[in-house]
């Protein structure tokens, strides 16, 4: 269970928390995080069936550092960060069914199986500010590929299917809807000038 699934099974026992509370808890956590783990500062440790485990290295950038660095610095430090701990990640997200996750120092602190329910900014800045951290944001690569997100439709094959995209264009006073198809070797998506014009 995550944090935050933590802090939301809480509330819905007490009541809501407010920032006092909620820090109380993360603090709490923390003590018994360490205890389980001789250096839980740095490292947490990912069990997996008949290998060894897969520790996370390193640390996030602290956030107040990461504030004064150039979006590229902070995007490489990220980057290498992900690298170094990529089957770690991959294993985080097979165990809680994750598409996607935020870590912070080895700690999953919010993950999700689609992106419908990621942070918001204010969420992820409050992330930040409570840990301290920049969290490093990993997205399984299957969710961001259309043929995973996307509804199919079948071609006149038996057995076979292609990726559609459902496409909304908008003026002040109409909607238009249509569907675009991405059947093999389809990488550009026209839509009649006419049709749009109307």
């Amino acid at each position: 269970m995550t944090r935050e699934e933590l802090l939301h099974e809480l509330e819905k026992r007490v009541g809501p928390l407010d920032e006092k509370a909620r820090a109380a808890v993360d603090a709490a956590l923390d003590l018994v995080s360490q205890q389980e783990t001789p250096d839980a500062t740095h490292m947490s440790e990912t069990p997996t069936a008949g290998r060894q485990a897969v520790v996370f290295q390193g640390e996030n950038p602290p956030f107040e550092e990461a504030a004064r660095m150039s979006p590229e610095e902070r995007q490489q430090a990220l980057n290498e960060l992900e690298e170094r701990n990529r089957d770690w990640l991959q294993q985080k997200c097979q165990e809680l069914g994750a598409g996607w996750l935020l870590v912070v120092d080895g700690q999953v602190m919010v993950h999700g199986a689609t992106l419908d329910n990621y942070p918001t900014d204010e969420e992820l800045l409050n992330l930040c500010q409570r840990t301290g951290k920049l969290p490093l944001l990993f997205i399984q690569d299957q969710l961001l590929a259309i043929e995973e997100a996307t509804p199919w439709s079948p071609t006149v094959y038996s057995g076979d299917f292609y990726p559609t995209l459902s496409l909304r264009f908008r003026s002040r006073n109409t909607t238009a809807e249509s569907m675009a198809d991405f059947d093999t070797g389809a990488i550009e998506v026209y839509a009649d000038w006419d049709w749009l014009s109307k």
